[in-house]
């Protein structure tokens, strides 16, 4: 009788927040808990008595750390924004916005966004790789650059693989999931409690955006991964559909491990990842501007257009 729908649907956003906090908390550690009982008779581990199986990232131990790496995504990100959505309207699906199907020209359009957008994204993370803060934070400093070292570390583990279901499990592992969970989250729940709170779309947005890069912890890419939260963020307030976002997380990160994966095998040149960072390369980075801005105005012109048939109808 207590737990119904909608229970917490005229709550502050500041109640909603801490309540959000408490749900990814519990959530984690049960998902956790049950993950990790099930990887004993899976992968004959027992994290109970052996939790630095967690920090071995040898070829031998890299299946149990993608699998841990699902769990994680699951226990922190998709099954709390479902329980949120229950507790915070009368149908979760419509509350996430995955009632409302996207428009097949718009996911052409941001497929292309994504994929263009690859000089910009190189030349933010340049620029923001020369961070350097005051003397007070060189402590704060080592620990961002340790963090980054280790997440590359993790990263490149992942993605060493020549085979194709090796590229399958990668692409669920790194693209599928992670685009689900962490849309549900950061725009299906929290991007709507921070415009609730701050009463401004534009605000909301770059709130939940800060947050989605930060929780990342690789600081060094902090700058390209907000601006492409905030665009994550308009496609939801624009097309009303969580998909759109969801679609072109999934592109940018599918990309990015196929592309990989067939340098490794084939020894396709890997200078993607410095076009658009230099001189030489500059000329791509204005017309990944000029493309980039046109695609994202068709965007916005497609899915008003689509509203406007809406009222009408």
């Amino acid at each position: 009788m207590f737990m119904h729908k909608g229970l917490l649907s005229k709550s502050k956003p500041i109640e909603k927040i801490f309540f959000s906090l408490f749900i990814i908390v519990v959530s984690f550690l049960i998902v956790f808990f049950v993950g990790v009982v099930l990887a004993i008779p899976f992968f004959k581990i027992n994290l109970f008595q052996n939790p630095y199986v967690l920090s071995n990232i040898s070829p031998e131990n890299i299946n149990v750390l993608k699998y841990f790496q699902t769990v994680q995504t699951i226990g922190l990100f998709i099954l709390p924004s479902f329980v949120m959505s229950f507790f915070y309207g009368e149908n979760v699906s419509q509350y996430l916005k995955l009632n409302v199907s996207p428009k097949q020209m718009s996911v052409i359009l941001v497929a292309f966004v994504m994929i263009t957008a690859i000089p910009i994204i190189n030349f933010l993370a340049e620029i923001n790789s020369k961070l350097i803060l005051p003397d007070c934070l060189y402590s704060f400093e080592q620990w961002m650059k340790k963090s980054e070292f280790n997440a590359q570390k993790i990263t490149q583990a992942f993605m060493s693989t020549n085979k194709i279901t090796g590229l399958f499990i990668n692409v669920f592992v790194i693209a599928i999931i992670p685009a689900i969970g962490e849309e549900l989250l950061f725009r299906g729940v929290f991007q709507k409690i921070f415009i609730n709170m701050t009463k401004n779309v534009h605000w909301g947005i770059i709130i939940a955006a800060v947050l989605f890069s930060g929780m990342h912890m690789q600081f060094y890419g902090f700058i390209p991964r907000m601006l492409m939260g905030v665009f994550l963020g308009y496609l939801l307030v624009w097309s009303k559909t969580i998909w759109l976002p969801i679609i072109a997380h999934f592109v940018n990160n599918c990309f990015a491990v196929v592309y990989l994966f067939f340098s490794e095998s084939n020894d396709i040149s890997k200078n993607i990842d410095n076009v658009g960072k230099n001189y030489d390369t500059i000329v791509y980075l204005i017309f990944s501007v000029l493309i980039v801005t046109y695609l994202i105005f068709l965007i916005f012109k497609q899915e008003s257009s689509r509203k406007k048939l809406a009222i009408k109808n």
